[in-house]
């Protein structure tokens, strides 16, 4: 008599998690302003150092390999702290990327 063996089924690694970039650039305006005072208010938005650098980045990006996971937010965020640490003096990251 023969017992038949069954396998047990592997189990399944746990699914990635998923990440969607938001691709919308944070604009904050008032709706109890003036349209004077918006339009300054996007105008410094759009023209502050983070977010040329921010445009640099995606151009550059283009149709890379990155470019679906380019967070604006968030890599507006992360060149701010950036920034700051520079202003403070700290040119360690920028000296590690020119070495790199």
């Amino acid at each position: 008599m023969t017992t038949k063996r069954t396998r047990k089924p592997k189990a399944k690694p746990p699914a990635a998690p998923s990440f969607t970039a938001d691709r919308a650039f944070p604009l904050k305006v008032d709706k109890d302003a003036t349209q004077a005072t918006n339009a300054q208010s996007v105008a410094a938005a759009i023209l502050a150092p983070e977010a040329a650098a921010f445009r640099v980045i995606r151009a550059a990006e283009g149709t890379g390999i990155f470019s679906e996971m380019i967070d604006t937010a968030g890599v507006l965020d992360h060149l701010r702290a950036v920034q700051a640490v520079v202003n403070g003096g700290n040119l360690a990251a920028a000296e590690a990327m020119l070495i790199a």
